[in-house]
């Protein structure tokens, strides 16, 4: 079974949000989102128009989701949060900011492996499965979900009798 983690601050859920987590459910069998803290929220946005609490239970009720937790306090870096979740893919949204550096810096400092980092949506979870933990433990693949694409309405010039 594959693991796949998602995170964000999701406060006014809309459809780019289900965009995601239907994408990074799409990487494997299981759907773990963490919900960021309130003071997280806070700190690197804005006041939140939902709590933290009503943002978790929005998501977890969102069809993709296996499970929503509430993420750590600013502080508590959010690597240590992987020993809780277990994750074999962490799924980022392409306008999360993020540095591939850092992530990689922090997923070593804990104990985990990068074993892939790509752009694109692997085509068989059992191969991304035993691409990812041939050891059965401490790899993680990153994988950045896409942008959506936007819907495109084409009408017809108008034409004009008369």
């Amino acid at each position: 079974m594959v693991r796949v983690m998602a995170v964000g601050i999701f406060d006014i859920l809309h459809a780019g949000h289900l965009h995601y987590v239907e994408q990074a459910k799409s990487l494997g069998d299981e759907l773990v989102v963490v919900i960021a803290h309130d003071e997280t929220v806070r700190k690197q946005k804005h006041e939140p128009v939902t709590g933290q609490d009503l943002r978790r239970r929005m998501v977890e009720g969102l069809k993709p989701v296996d499970r929503a937790i509430v993420g750590n306090p600013p502080g508590v870096p959010i690597f240590e949060i992987l020993e809780e979740v277990g994750p074999d893919l962490i799924a980022l949204g392409y306008d999360q900011k993020h540095s591939i550096d850092a992530i990689r810096d922090g997923l070593d400092a804990h104990g985990f492996d990068v074993a892939q980092w790509g752009g694109t949506r692997p085509r068989n979870k059992d191969i991304v499965e035993s691409a990812l933990r041939p050891s059965g433990f401490g790899q993680v693949g990153v994988f950045l979900i896409p942008r959506p694409a936007r819907s495109v309405i084409t009408l017809r010039p108008s034409v004009r009798h008369g």
